[in-house]
């Protein structure tokens, strides 16, 4: 939904990012009808890109796929950044901030059963996480921006991620200089949710808790697999928050004045040099002090267990993923600009926290400012449930088109406002 012009220019008043918008809407009109014309191919990569799913550091078809693209739209290309990385460039005719746009671009390793038509030909691998939707919202974003670019104010640089399903690949692609030449001033980025098609949604501030992982030593002659299952359920333990439930993804939201601790397990596996049963595990909590009693928790429950012949050590690794914090000075300007395209109602902003999921684009967010929106892929009049994750996901594609055209106001907006 389109503002009409005087309240898109009473909005710029109030909020100099969307001054780009609101003295030239010429443009954003240009990239409506360029992403409208896209549609139908945009579907087909999007397709394309599912039906061959390759999961985390296996990205080899889809990476080329998303270079290809690129060269195409005329941006400078780089591959091979952080294993299988794509960073795409797109420099503006105007001077102005680098602003990035991250995409994830792995599958999930699962044989989850897939319910569309073009489901995954790999039966080791699928998109239950939407990471198809991404890449194919930031090629759309990206071929829009480029028939723009003489008049654009400023960088945008396109990382295209893999390994996001390890929570690997957004430090692996800052280790091989991603931050750098042009460094990015901020971060955008967006995530399949379970949110009704057409809206997005953003969770200003901790929007998702980091992770400690924890590893359990179940050593001696005894069961160790019976000590490791015991163990297991020490993790479980800890928990004061239920597992998700509910028709909608505001149901999964914590308050912010609500602490909460989560423990759970990743796998166990042999030690090939000790005979060792190594349980792997995480805990999450809504701040400090919470994780400190999940600490403590968690160790005097491994205390307790006892299993003949058989030793437990317990020792926290340290942190394996920083929280997703999104900046609240750029929740403000960018919600500004996506109300101006999407409309009031359909660009939702409030606080909290989702306690199961974590993301690794939290990384960026360490170095410069960034916000992850939640992309609404949910429709139930098509059968699509659009929860990453849950049995059956599927996303309604018509969110393509939403996605890109917020992102790009986002963009056109920051550029704006420097």
């Amino acid at each position: 939904m389109r503002c009409r012009p005087a309240i898109l220019l009473s909005l710029a008043l109030l909020c100099p990012s969307l001054a780009l918008a609101a003295t030239n809407p010429a443009v954003m009109d240009a990239i409506d009808a360029r992403l409208e014309a896209s549609f139908d191919e945009l579907v087909e990569i999007r397709r394309d890109i599912h039906r061959n799913a390759e999961p985390a550091g296996a990205e080899t078809r889809t990476a080329a796929i998303v270079a290809e693209r690129l060269r195409e739209f005329g941006l400078e290309v780089q591959t091979g950044v952080g294993g299988h990385g794509v960073i795409g460039i797109l420099r503006g005719k105007h001077p102005g901030p680098v602003i990035g746009y991250r995409a994830d671009m792995d599958a999930m390793a699962t044989a989850a059963a897939d319910p569309v038509d073009f489901a995954s030909v790999n039966p080791e691998a699928n998109h239950v996480c939407g990471h198809d939707i991404h890449t194919t919202v930031a090629l759309a974003i990206a071929e829009a921006l480029a028939s723009q670019k003489h008049n654009l104010h400023g960088t945008v640089k396109f990382v295209f991620q893999p390994a996001e399903e390890t929570a690997t690949g957004a430090a692996a692609m800052i280790e091989d200089g991603v931050m750098n030449d042009p460094a990015p001033d901020r971060f955008l980025a967006l995530h399949c949710g379970r949110v009704p098609t057409g809206q997005l949604l953003l969770l200003e501030g901790m929007a998702l808790p980091g992770l400690e992982i924890v590893t359990v030593r179940c050593s001696g002659d005894g069961d160790l697999e019976a000590a490791a299952t015991t163990a297991a359920g020490a993790f479980m333990a800890i928990n004061n928050t239920g597992p998700p439930m509910g028709s909608s993804f505001m149901d999964l939201l914590v308050p912010p004045d609500r602490p909460y601790r989560v423990g759970n397990v990743i796998g166990a596996e042999p030690d090939a040099e000790t005979g060792d049963l190594l349980l792997t595990g995480f805990v999450k909590a809504s701040d400090e002090a919470s994780y400190a009693e999940a600490r403590k928790l968690l160790q005097q429950h491994v205390n307790e267990i006892e299993v003949d012949g058989v030793e437990l050590e317990l020792t926290f690794e340290g942190q394996g993923l920083p929280p997703m914090v999104n900046d609240i000075a750029l929740c403000r300007t960018t919600v500004a600009s996506a109300r101006a395209v999407l409309g009031e109602e359909n660009v939702l902003s409030m606080t909290g926290s989702v306690p199961f999921f974590g993301e690794d684009f939290s990384y960026f967010q360490e170095r410069v400012p960034g916000v992850m929106y939640f992309l609404g892929v949910a429709n139930p009049a098509k059968g699509m449930n659009g929860m990453p994750h849950a049995p059956n996901f599927s996303a309604d594609e018509d969110a393509i088109l939403v996605g890109a055209r917020a992102m790009c106001a986002m963009i056109l907006g920051e550029m704006a406002g420097e």
